[in-house]
């Protein structure tokens, strides 16, 4: 009678501790998901971790604890498409193109992502999709929410 009474204890117990892994599992598995808005685009990837800043760790790796880092990601990739490659990328995102800028020959495009939510105050909007694209190299990069480090 004792012996049932312990193994249904430690049934129980297992079940508990099996829910509880499979719910932390779950859970991980959509951060994870959830880590690269800019996944349909292939290309030389950076994740910034901890800041949405130049203040950033940039890492091109992940490890399972960095997925709970990553405030943010770009990838690079070379392009012929110019603007229009831009145009087609704000209409993918369903973004809204806020404003743009040239400097040193590179179209940056500042876009808001509603579906997104959040961003970076710049200029008095919140941005969190930016295109920066050299057509003189024929090189794009796309972040959020913007591109730090060199392009």
């Amino acid at each position: 009678m004792r012996f049932r009474f312990i193994c249904r204890g430690v049934k129980n117990f297992i079940m508990l501790l099996l829910a509880c892994v499979f719910t932390l599992a779950s859970f991980v598995a959509v951060k994870a998901g959830r880590v690269c808005k800019l996944s349909a685009l292939l290309g030389e990837r950076t994740f910034y971790l901890d800041s949405v800043s130049s203040q950033a760790l940039m890492k091109r790796d992940l490890s399972l604890t960095d997925v709970f880092r990553v405030r943010g990601e770009s990838v690079a990739f070379a392009t012929d498409e110019g603007g229009a490659l831009a145009q087609r990328l704000i209409g993918e995102y369903g973004g809204k193109l806020l404003f743009t800028e040239t400097v040193c020959g590179v179209a940056s495009y500042y876009v808001y992502v509603p579906a997104w939510g959040g961003g970076v105050a710049l200029y008095g909007q919140y941005v969190n999709l930016h295109i920066a694209i050299d057509e003189a190299a024929g090189r794009c990069a796309v972040g959020t929410p913007l591109i730090f480090g060199g392009f």
